[in-house]
């Protein structure tokens, strides 16, 4: 087994390698020496500024490092890990860097539920934007203001998220199926000034009005001055009491030169889930934001100027931003909106069949879904174009790739990529250079010191540790809304190893220096004293055919810890004592007897936050007698009454 997974499920070419980014950006510096990712990685962490120096003159970064002083100020190191500073002189304009490009080709493609696809050029994108520009600036939006939307994904929100930024205003976006509670509990935070709101949206076939929605969160926001409400595809509703979008496209652009502001100044507002109580607000750097955003996408996903890029998010995710600042690169940005599996679920492919997608981003339930439906042998798509496929939100099981190398085209690279809100990038992605091995993320992100720690705070190789970042690194938090103190902040990263910043995630360095991504260390199943990963279990439930997804927790029975496993199944499985001792038995054999949960459950559905993630702290606090916290960041939250009446059965069954 393991031989098979040390074995390359993707090599690249000759000629990817030496088209590629990495490779023209290490060439800068063979005569040092380095001449491979592994040798460009341990010089980054080591000459840490000259790295990032280089890479902003690489990624052609508009703006100043430094404004000010001679020699150049490229980091001011705090004696708090999170109060350091990159670039503490440096000045840019976010949207500028997003915005150079500005001829006839494609920059945003649209594509919903509904019949039509909407296509915007640069030129276009760059006309929409100066136009919502001089609107703010007419209702008096600066640099201290804060812009809130709630917003389908399409080509007007990123038009107003660009406007915003342009005049250094920070920018903080939900999903429109976001509840009240939920939209406020984040909104009221940061006191927006502009409230931006999609009219309606689609999902399942099903047409939304927001019109109820808007007017409830603009009363309930006292600092909201202005509605400007913008359309889906080509409708022409009014809602009584809000700006039209069409009104303020008739507005003369403003062509005013861009207002370059500090490295660091605030240019997005990121929440966490609030599946474990109120959702923190985290402040995001325009200066960090784009630089990472810049390195990851040229060098870690090779995307060139000229690609088409896609992802699977909603305005509410991290991947939304990140997905849109493929603009920066000269890529084309395509959208999605709407249900993912709309009728027979090939939607996705039959869009990156016909626009030649480049970088196809997705998760392991789609991925699940269109394996379970059998899309790629019951349909032929042309996905020639497509150089990487890339998935987050959960680890992929080796399983996943496997299957993935057996069904798709074997020139597509496969990318699992890790990181989160916190830090809206990620710690551990893709490489053009590197072998994909089944199982592993290719590397750890270069510039980010990157460990696994064991107990005692010692790195460790080939063995589970927690994920921690030990050096301050480009795109961390400048802050959270409302700690000016910095208290939450710390007690959120900086409390499980003194000034390391601890990410809460389970996770293996290999020696090939690939990453394997187990599980959140919140979700390590600690069954009578034993520590047990869960993928582990996940791993040989999701290999039985049939089996869908897969969620394990502990549950207290007479003072005892037991794990109770918990499946979803493909419509036509059938459950039985059979196939239960097939799956305990391979718990057993392959991993351990502790491995082997007390009872298996099928359930219909799993609790997921608004992002689509299961969420087995929802789980876990039901079967542990305890309330589960802020209902409404739950996407479903109607079907924790079937774990409440599973932990009854489970109780009696005891």
């Amino acid at each position: 087994m393991k031989d098979e997974q040390e074995k390359p499920l993707w090599e690249p070419t000759s000629r990817e390698l030496s088209e590629s980014h990495m490779t023209r950006f290490i060439a800068q510096f063979n005569n040092l020496g380095i001449n491979s990712y592994s040798a460009l990685y341990d010089w980054s962490l080591a000459h840490q500024e000259d790295f990032w120096i280089a890479l902003w003159k690489f990624c052609e970064v508009r703006g100043e490092m430094d404004s000010f002083s001679k020699p150049l100020s490229v980091f001011a190191q705090d004696r708090k890990f999170q109060n350091s500073r990159w670039f503490p002189n440096g000045k840019l304009n976010f949207a500028e860097n997003l915005l150079w490009k500005n001829d006839n080709t494609d920059a945003v493609i649209f594509y919903g539920e509904r019949e039509g696809v909407q296509r915007w050029t640069f030129k276009t994108l760059r006309e929409h934007v100066l136009r919502i520009r001089a609107y703010f600036r007419q209702i008096g939006i600066n640099s201290e203001s804060t812009i809130a939307a709630i917003t389908a994904n399409t080509p007007e929100t990123i038009a107003c998220m660009l406007a915003a930024t342009s005049l250094g205003a920070t920018w903080c976006s939900v999903a429109p199926e976001f509840g009240p509670t939920g939209i406020l509990e984040r909104f009221q935070q940061i006191s927006p000034n502009v409230l931006i709101a999609s009219e309606r949206y689609f999902y399942k076939g099903k047409e939304i009005l927001l019109e109820e929605k808007i007017r409830q969160t603009a009363e309930a926001l006292s600092s909201v001055t202005e509605i400007l409400v913008i359309p889906y595809l080509e409708s022409t509703l009014k809602i009584q009491g809000t700006t039209p979008y069409a009104d303020v496209q008739r507005l003369q652009p403003d062509t005013s030169p861009f207002e370059q502001f500090a490295f660091n100044h605030p240019v997005y507002y990121l929440f966490t889930s609030g599946t474990t109580g109120k959702p923190k607000g985290i402040i995001h750097g325009a200066g960090g934001t784009l630089l990472e955003h810049k390195k990851e996408l040229m060098l870690h996903t090779d995307l060139k100027e000229g690609d088409t890029i896609f992802y699977q998010t909603t305005c509410a995710w991290m991947m939304w931003n990140w997905l849109v600042s493929g603009l920066s690169v000269g890529a084309t940005v395509t959208l999605y909106d709407g249900f993912p599996l709309e009728d027979d679920g090939s939607l996705l492919l039959e869009m990156a069949e016909k626009e030649s997608v480049s970088v196809f981003g997705t998760n392991p339930g789609y991925l699940r879904e269109v394996a379970s439906r059998d899309l790629l042998k019951h349909r032929t798509f042309n996905l020639s174009a497509l150089k990487s496929v890339l998935s987050t939100g959960a680890p992929l099981l080796p399983s996943q790739f496997k299957w993935f190398y057996k069904t798709f085209p074997k020139h597509i690279r496969l990318s699992s990529i890790s990181g989160g809100t916190d830090i809206v990038g990620c710690f551990a992605l893709g490489n053009p250079l590197l072998p994909v091995l089944s199982g592993q993320l290719q590397c750890r992100s270069l510039g980010y010191h990157v460990e696994a720690f064991d107990e005692k705070g010692n790195a460790v190789i080939e063995e589970r540790g927690e994920l921690v970042c030990t050096k301050p690194f480009m795109s961390m938090p400048v802050g959270f809304v409302g700690d000016s103190e910095g208290a939450r902040y710390e007690s959120a990263y900086f409390t499980v190893f003194p000034d390391v910043w601890h990410h809460g995630d389970a996770i293996t360095i290999t020696k090939q220096g690939g990453v394997i991504v187990h599980e959140r260390s919140d979700d390590i199943l600690n069954a009578s004293g034993v520590r047990i990963g869960p993928a582990e279990i996940y791993r040989q439930a999701l290999a039985l055919e049939g089996v869908q997804e897969a969620c394990a927790v502990t549950m207290n029975v007479r003072n005892e810890d037991r794990i109770v496993l918990f499946l979803i199944l493909s419509p036509e499985m059938i459950w039985n004592d059979e196939k239960e001792k097939k799956l305990c038995h391979k718990l057993r054999s392959e991993e351990s007897p502790r491995h082997v949960p007390w009872k298996i459950v099928i359930a219909y559905d799993f609790p997921r936050t608004l992002s689509g993630k299961t969420s087995a702290s929802a789980i876990r606090n039901i079967l542990q007698g305890k309330t589960v916290l802020n209902k409404h960041a739950l996407k479903n939250p109607e079907v924790l009454g079937f774990y409440e009446s599973q932990r009854e059965n489970l109780l009696t069954s005891s």
